[in-house]
């Protein structure tokens, strides 16, 4: 076994230069790693250390694995602190880690071991060595927790995606695996994992994302904390995890790699540091204290960074009981000492999301302090608990200003505090009117019995402002009491507010008050209301009634149709189509023919949910005649009334129909996607009359499918020339929308050969589209046509085929054909397909693309091949638009594709075209000829 896995190890050695190599780590990416590495160890080992880089992936790999083991190896021989194998064999789990002090987890993902080989990595733990996981060492163990709770969690996404630079702080500065950061804040360009925890809080938080940084909170609003690197302590071993190692870069970062070197030497338990996670108290007070000395003296206009990391501070505690409680004792101390004003304000605010009794007496205490009073009652407004309500009524008997007293009044309000119904009541029943309306609003809130009680009491001994707040309040109490299903109690609320004597507005609330209950007796009275009142109150029992069942409200809605001002009859039609009751057609199709234009409008819209099949007709001729708005509406009811008996009239209406009604009803087949209209489509399709048609073509656009290219084909042969574009665009929509390019392949083949050219040129056009191989003979054989029309129909279609099997025949009309608007289009069409056509490798592309530059008709065709050479990196294509350098006109858009190509090419592969790289330069200028000058610097 032993010889076997070191057989494999070496194996893995050797697969790993020829991964260095397939990844593309260059002897400079080496160079850089050379120099950013550590070239001593943090500690000198007791004895010599040996690290298992484990490297095996069943999910995603990162290209970088083979760049963390380069480093790794780097690292081990500059610093003597290790040396390194690497395996990706899960069976070195089972018997094969005794040798070893460290295994590194390198961006494996999906790791599912078996039940030995879990076994082998608890042993190795428990015989107090060490475990390091790098990136996606998290992305793994998802049917085995333990070895989840090993690094801590799982991988859970990363909205801090690779191509963002986010920022990261230090959180433990002092702590020897981090202390070699410069700076306790830094941006890094990596991508940063989101961690689903299984065992973070046993771990030491080293770096995470820091949320002060906007670009860095906005990439996922809703995580308070983003771990990166850790430690924990396992049993009798020691556990190292970061999150960076996803860039290559990272790998010649002199900080990170000092600090995974910090972290395997932890690991092997040569760097003696703290694991254990600080308790909370001790870490809320070592993150908020410096927070907290900066906020005693901050004033508006300077830096807020301290108060951002208190708010996301407050915000990661306010769910934790123990959190909360040391977060307000810091705060109270520093609220009792000298403070801004600013920074008052803010403690306040924090105390209102995580304050409990303990913060009532001071802050019943500001109260009565003009600049303070409003911050302190925001913060009592939330705290829980009869301490608060009781401060605020005692502060509010003593407080001797409006403005303080209207404050408090709105603050027990918002608490909804039964205990001060009688205390309110008696400031309503006072002479003070601003403070009578608070406390009416107050009682609005708190919305109990008392509170309603105690208004309805007052109600005859206020007036003006106060008595409408008043009513207002006894509304809201009974719409709380309809909420909570105290339904009798709430109707007899409403009861009283719907008497004559109250106003309106009042009225109407209560109105409908009573149609959301549903109480006996509502359909009667909003009857009553609609035919004996005026005014407001008819215009909301109008709007109501769409919710009472009365038979007698259709027509009493509609005998007022006429009968009414313009706004009224528009609200009793918009009430008639939302009962979408037929038998309030009549009325509607009456109204339809007003002389009020905004009325007809209603109407016309209103008879989509109020009439059948009966006024399919009606609408149609409406449709027909009218415009704008008008027409609209028409259109709209006639494409969408629901009922089953529509689609038949339509279509038994259509024959006799005149020319423009039947027009519309065809438009509303398609509209309507009625199937079983399609034969009626075609049918009117033929029609000699051109709206007629062009009706039947656009609702075949619509519901048409490949069952009907055949007749569509037939169609498009026999009608006129100005109409057989329409026809051609529909069997065209069709096929892009349902498919079917066999049916119209043999549909339009039957037809050909034919000796009528512009036929040929239409079914050719048809076959290009189609793009069915039995068509690409016909097409084929048309490039070689002498005829004009049929030889471009034949290009056309050639440039509408998918596939690159078109790209030779077009070239050879390029070379042979003495018309020049035949060779440019075929050549355009050429490069366009060569260009496009996903059936060839890049190599195969650049052979076409090839042809078509020795056939360029001018440079300023030619110029069309250079997008396509841009795309594909390869030392072929700089060599291909070299042969462009020499167009005048093309030198530097030429050679700027040959600089854009060769930034994405080797140095080894740059070295093979530096002729052609010296020729760009010499065409080029300014910063085109500098980018280029790189390149060739980096060649030498």
């Amino acid at each position: 076994m032993e010889l076997n896995l070191r057989a494999n190890i070496i194996s893995m050695l050797l697969l790993t230069i020829l991964a260095c190599q397939s990844f593309g780590i260059s002897d400079e990416e080496i160079a850089h790693m050379k120099v950013a590495s550590p070239s001593e160890p943090f500690v000198e080992p007791d004895s010599p250390r040996k690290v298992l880089i484990f490297s095996h992936c069943e999910g995603f790999a990162h290209s970088s694995i083979p760049y963390f083991e380069k480093v790794m190896d780097i690292m081990a021989r500059r610093t003597g602190a290790f040396t390194v194998d690497i395996s990706t064999d899960m069976s070195v789990f089972e018997d094969g880690l005794d040798e070893y002090d460290v295994v590194c987890f390198n961006n494996t993902t999906h790791l599912n071991p078996t039940e030995k080989q879990r076994e082998g990595l608890l042993n190795f733990l428990d015989a107090g060595k060490g475990v390091v996981g790098i990136h996606g060492a998290t992305d793994s163990f998802y049917e085995w927790e333990e070895g989840a709770a090993i690094l801590g969690g799982y991988f859970d996404g990363h909205p801090w995606e690779a191509h963002g630079t986010w920022a990261i702080k230090v959180t433990e500065p002092e702590h020897p695996l981090v202390k070699m950061f410069a700076d306790t804040t830094f941006k890094l360009n990596e991508e940063i994992y989101r961690i689903r925890p299984v065992s973070l809080e046993e771990c030491l938080i080293l770096l995470e994302l820091d949320f002060d940084d906007p670009e860095t909170r906005a990439a996922d609003p809703e995580t308070n904390r983003v771990p990166i690197s850790w430690v924990r302590n396992y049993g009798a071993g020691r556990v190292f995890y970061s999150s960076l190692g996803h860039h290559h870069h990272i790998f010649w970062n002199e900080e990170v790699l000092k600090h995974f070197l910090a972290g395997v030497q932890f690991a092997a338990g040569d760097l003696e540091a703290p694991a254990e996670p600080l308790g909370q108290a001790e870490y809320i007070n070592r993150q908020i204290r410096p927070l907290l000395e900066d906020v005693v003296n901050y004033e508006y206009g300077h830096s807020q960074r301290s108060k951002y990391q208190l708010t996301d501070i407050v915000r990661r505690f306010s769910s934790n009981s123990e959190g909360r409680r040391v977060l307000e004792q810091e705060f109270l101390k520093v609220l009792g000492n000298d403070i801004s004003g600013a920074g008052r304000d803010f403690l306040l605010r924090q105390l209102g999301i995580i304050g409990s009794s303990e913060s009532v007496e001071l802050l019943a205490n500001m109260l009565n302090a003009p600049e303070v009073c409003q911050m302190a009652r925001h913060a009592l407004e939330t705290i829980p608990g009869s301490e608060a309500d009781e401060a605020l009524r005692k502060r509010l008997e003593e407080s001797k200003g409006d403005i303080v007293s209207i404050g408090i009044i709105g603050t027990l309000g918002h608490r909804r505090d039964a205990g001060a119904v009688e205390q309110l009541a008696q400031i309503i029943d006072g002479k003070n009117e601003a403070l009578a309306i608070a406390a009416a609003n107050a009682l609005s809130n708190i919305g109990s019995s008392d509170a309603e009680d105690a208004l309805a009491r007052l109600q005859g001994n206020v007036e003006g402002r106060v008595l409408n707040e008043l009513l207002h309040a006894r509304l809201s109490c009974a719409t709380d009491f309809a909420q909570d299903q105290k339904v009798s109690r709430a109707m007899g609320v409403y009861e009283q507010l719907l008497d004559e004597s109250m106003p309106v507005q009042v009225q109407v609330g209560a109105l409908q008050g009573f149609v959301e209950i549903g109480a006996d007796g509502t359909d009667e009275r909003i009857v009553d209301i609609i035919g004996s009142r005026s005014g407001r109150l008819q215009m909301a029992a109008i709007m109501l009634s769409a919710k009472v069942e009365s038979e007698q409200i259709v027509s009493l809605l509609g005998e007022l149709i006429p009968e009414t001002d313009e706004q009224t009859q528009i609200t009793v039609l918009a009430a008639l189509s939302e009962r979408a009751d037929i038998s309030a057609m009549p009325y509607v199709k009456q109204a339809a023919q007003s002389d009020n234009l905004s009325v007809r409008v209603a109407a016309l819209e209103a008879l989509k949910n109020t009439c059948d099949g009966s006024a399919v007709e009606f609408l149609a001729e409406r449709a027909a005649e009218t415009t704008g708005q008008e027409q609209r509406a028409a259109r709209e009811s006639l494409y969408t009334i629901p009922r089953q008996d529509v689609n038949s009239t339509i279509i038994g209406l259509v024959p006799e129909a005149p020319q423009r009604v039947k027009a519309e009803l065809l438009t509303a087949i398609g509209q309507r996607y009625m199937d079983n209209g399609v034969e009626l489509l075609l049918k009117n399709a033929a029609s000699d009359e051109a709206e007629i048609a062009s009706a039947s073509m656009g609702s075949l656009r619509r519901i048409g499918n490949q069952e009907q290219f055949p007749q569509l084909v037939d169609l498009m042969l026999n009608v006129e020339s100005a109409r057989q574009g329409q026809v051609e665009h529909t069997i065209l929509t069709v096929l892009n929308r349902c498919g079917g390019s066999d049916i119209l392949t043999d549909s339009a083949l039957q037809y050909l050969p034919t000796e009528d050219v512009d036929s040929h040129a239409l079914l050719l056009n048809l076959l290009g589209h189609s793009g069915h191989k039995k068509g690409l003979d016909v097409i084929l054989e048309g490039l070689e046509s002498q005829d004009n029309v049929i030889k471009r129909a034949s290009i056309d279609a050639a440039g509408n085929w998918p596939g690159c099997e078109v790209v030779e025949p077009l070239l050879k009309v390029v070379s042979e054909t003495d018309e020049r608007t035949h060779r440019v289009v075929a050549f355009r069409e050429a490069v366009s397909r060569a260009s496009e056509c996903g059936e060839v490798t890049n190599r195969q592309r650049l052979q076409l693309l090839g042809k078509c530059i020795n056939l360029a008709p001018d440079a300023n065709e030619a110029r069309r091949i250079l997008p396509a050479l841009r795309e594909i990196h390869l030392v072929e294509s700089v060599k291909l638009a070299s042969k462009l350098l020499n167009k005048p006109g093309l030198e530097s858009e030429t050679a700027s594709v040959i600089a854009n190509i060769g930034n994405n090419l080797s140095d080894d592969d740059l070295s093979k075209v530096s002729d052609i790289l010296e020729k760009s330069r010499d065409r080029a200028s300014g910063e085109l000829r500098q980018e280029i000058d790189m390149l060739l610097v980096n060649i030498q």
